[in-house]
């Protein structure tokens, strides 16, 4: 006879909303399809309802789970290890990759693999699809770069043109990549599923952690080049009971109540200063 085990429960939805300013420039990879000669050589993705560029909900994510598997997962997971490439031999940092109720903070809050065997004990998180879930982050200052007096290269976006040098025969190779200016921001917001054997406290602290993370180091591609700086700015940080779904002044009220008592936290304060005009 099968042994019947009590399921966790959602319990509570956090949300987490704030900007992220490019203080450098910013270049996120979109699609190549119809490049015209003379145009740029790798174009960034853009809102193709008004031609905005927005920062994927997948590559802030991407980018904190990356950073967050380094720190905390390098000396004591054991779902985080040196693998061997089948061709050449030579060794490589796989991603995290852990079991049921063996999962590391990291991956029960970002998500084990469909494929990955899983193991239920109750009263222990489960560890499945992903608790947290990263919204795509989208231009709040458009007005900014719609100023005629701009010299953009396109619409919101500059042109940088890129040389790789041949070591072996010294030949160029020039090639053009359209960027973020910097001073653009845009909106985030996160939400973080949390069940009943969850340690909610320290879910939160971990992606607060991750956004942290990220603010120190880069978003998007080519940041040895110094690309993908931002500072991000937690505004809100809302805790609401999934009871408070079922009464629309409950959920109102809920929402207004943020728990960032002590105001806004900044995450990579500049630490030069752009020069005045």
């Amino acid at each position: 006879m099968a042994t019947q085990l009590k399921a966790p429960r959602l319990t509570h939805k956090v949300l987490m909303r704030g900007a992220i300013e490019a203080v450098t420039a910013l270049h996120i990879g979109g699609s190549d399809i119809g490049l015209t000669i003379g145009g740029a050589d790798k174009l960034v993705v853009r809102n193709p309802l008004d031609n905005t560029p927005y920062i994927p909900g997948s590559s802030l994510k991407g980018r904190m789970r990356s950073l967050l598997e380094k720190v905390g997962c390098a000396d004591s997971c054991p779902g985080f290890q040196i693998q061997v490439a089948e061709r050449g031999g030579e060794p490589r940092l796989g991603p995290c990759s852990c079991e049921g109720d063996k999962a590391c903070d990291v991956c029960l809050v970002f998500g084990v693999a469909a494929a990955t065997s899983r193991q239920f004990k109750e009263g222990q998180p489960y560890a499945g699809a992903a608790r947290l879930l990263v919204r795509d982050a989208f231009l709040s200052n458009r007005q900014t770069f719609e100023n005629p007096r701009l010299r953009l290269d396109m619409p919101f976006t500059e042109l940088k043109t890129e040389v790789s040098i041949d070591r072996l025969t010294s030949a160029a190779n020039p090639r053009q990549f359209e960027r973020v200016p910097a001073g653009a921001e845009f909106t985030f917001e996160l939400v973080l599923n949390v069940f009943s054997d969850d340690p909610k406290e320290t879910f939160v602290t971990l992606v607060k952690q991750g956004l942290a993370l990220v603010a120190e180091d880069a978003l998007g591609g080519q940041s040895s080049r110094g690309y993908g700086k931002v500072l991000i700015k937690l505004t809100e940080l809302v805790e609401i009971p999934v009871e408070s779904y079922a009464n629309p002044e409950q959920l109102a009220q809920a929402r207004k109540e943020n728990q960032l008592k002590g105001g806004p936290i900044e995450y990579g304060s500049r630490l030069v200063e752009p020069m005045a005009a």
